[in-house]
């Protein structure tokens, strides 16, 4: 039996399948936000949960099937996978993992073309093949390699993304294939995600609890999860309130220096964040002293920080600031940076006030 090296990546428990397809494109960027509050973090940390993400791949009977873990986030505010321009592969096993351990390769990863067919010679390797290409699909046109003990082989599909250099495998076949046999792989882009208790190498995945999200045909999707179903949503939910600082409890009156930081999904992008800084600041500069807006990251979460010294001709005036009106200034000049094109406008931008808790 050839040499078999483990890689880390898990089966979850049997679900029920999503449907729906598209044809796979290698060209832009895809990107799933996943939005939990505070709140639903700590329920979650009791279960020592951890996010996990699983790929889509159709077989031969029109299945599409999600059993390798592809990808995994620990607990946290914001959680964001991005990837561009996926990169297919072959790769077999002789012996197909248990739930909860990992998948073995036992040959060498082979890159392929969606569309091309390739044979499994006697030695292990993979090779171009005579068979019929199915249009949309990766061939296998004949096994002729064989493991003693075992009634076939199972087929691995791994992928790469954007500058990776190495393939993870998105799926394994839970049909043996037998020498002589042939099949057709479609990965699909079809992303399912779930909260669940981290496995080691070896360990059986609990059933029942893998509620999950699915993306299907489109580049973004932003999620949540209220510990009993997932939710898609256009925008962040809104964070949950807490003690305003800059605020007394009597007069809700704004306390200078006033600091609010502002995310943006998704990120502003590097190239524009100086363009916006300096529009904020032009804005605010009309109403409040010395003011500052700097783009920052903190736990992997980029944001937009603006602090406000202080109101102008503020001794003049005999009615306290109230936080109300304090943001309501941040939103216009936003709004107007929008207006200005120093935000780019796409459907599913979106901004929010946070509370620096995440």
């Amino acid at each position: 039996m050839a040499a078999c090296t483990p890689i880390k990546n898990t089966i979850p428990a049997k679900h029920d399948k999503p449907s729906g397809g598209t044809s796979v494109d290698t060209s832009g960027k895809r990107e799933i936000l996943i939005v939990q509050s505070k709140s639903q973090i700590d329920e979650f940390s009791k279960n020592t949960w951890t996010l996990q993400f699983a790929q889509g791949v159709k077989t031969a009977d029109g299945k599409t099937n999600y059993n390798l873990v592809w990808d995994s986030k620990p607990l946290q505010h914001h959680n964001h996978v991005i990837w561009t321009k996926p990169v297919y592969a072959l790769n077999w096993t002789a012996d197909y993992p248990a739930h909860g351990s990992t998948v073995c390769v036992g040959g060498m990863w082979q890159e392929v073309e969606i569309g091309s067919v390739w044979d499994l010679a006697e030695d292990g390797y993979w090779t171009t093949s005579d068979s019929v290409e199915t249009s949309g699909y990766i061939g296998v046109g004949e096994i002729n390699y064989h493991c003693d003990g075992v009634p076939g082989i199972h087929v691995v599909i791994g992928m790469k993304c954007g500058k990776s250099s190495s393939f993870s495998p998105i799926f394994v076949d839970p049909t043996a294939l037998e020498l002589g046999s042939s099949s057709i792989y479609q990965p699909k882009e079809e992303v399912v995600w779930w909260y669940d208790t981290p496995k080691p190498i070896g360990a059986e995945v609990e059933v029942g609890i893998h509620v999950y999200g699915i993306f299907i045909d489109g580049s973004y999707i932003c999620s949540t999860y209220d510990g009993k179903k997932w939710d898609d949503i256009s925008k962040p939910p809104a964070a949950e309130e807490e003690p305003e600082p800059q605020a007394s409890a009597s007069t809700n009156e704004a306390k200078f220096p006033f600091t609010k930081r502002i995310i943006f999904t998704p990120a502003i992008k590097s190239n524009l964040q100086e363009n916006v800084a300096k529009y904020l600041k032009k804005k605010l500069s009309g109403e409040y002293t010395e003011v500052d807006a700097t783009f920052s990251v903190e736990n992997k979460v980029e944001f937009l920080q603006v602090i406000l010294e202080g109101r102008k001709n503020a001794k003049k005036r005999k009615v306290p600031v109230p936080v109300r009106s304090v943001v309501a200034d941040i939103s216009a000049s936003i709004r107007g940076a929008e207006g200005a094109n120093f935000i780019p406008k796409k459907d599913n931008e979106v901004w929010r006030f946070i509370s620096g808790w995440w």
